[in-house]
C-alpha cells in the first residue's frame, strides 16, 4: 500500500527508510523523504527554519483575508481598523508570546 508521502513527494527525493534494530515500530520499509532516525539534525534544522516561515506566511495570509473582508463589506477606515484590531488580536497575542519568550531567554530567566 503506497504511503501519502510517496504520493505527494517527487520520486527523486524519496528513498526507502530502513530502521536498523527497531523492526517492531511499524515503519520498516515505509517510503519517507528522509530517515528521521538516521538524520535527526536535518529534521531539527528543517523544523527550526520552516515553522517560523510558515507561521509568518499564515499570518500574512490572514491579514490579506481581513483586508479583503473589510473592502467587500465597505467598512471604511475606522471599520477596517476595528476589524484588524478584533480579528488580528489572536495573531498579535502570538507575536507578543514570541517576543516575551525571546526576551526571557535573553535575560536567563
Amino acid at each position: 500500500m503506497p504511503s501519502l508521502v510517496g504520493a505527494l513527494a517527487p520520486q527523486s527525493v524519496l528513498r526507502t527508510a530502513t530502521l536498523q534494530g527497531n523492526h517492531h515500530s511499524g515503519y520498516h520499509g515505509v517510503i519517507v523523504p528522509f530517515d528521521l532516525h538516521q538524520e535527526p539534525a536535518m529534521r531539527e534544522t528543517f523544523d527550526a527554519w520552516i515553522t517560523p516561515i510558515m507561521i509568518g506566511a499564515l499570518m500574512l495570509f490572514m491579514c490579506f483575508i481581513i483586508l479583503d473582508l473589510a473592502r467587500r463589506s465597505k467598512a471604511g477606515r475606522f471599520g477596517t481598523l476595528m476589524m484588524f484590531v478584533v480579528l488580528g488580536a489572536g495573531m498579535l497575542g502570538y507575536v507578543f508570546k514570541v517576543v516575551i519568550t525571546w526576551w526571557l531567554e535573553q535575560q536567563g530567566i
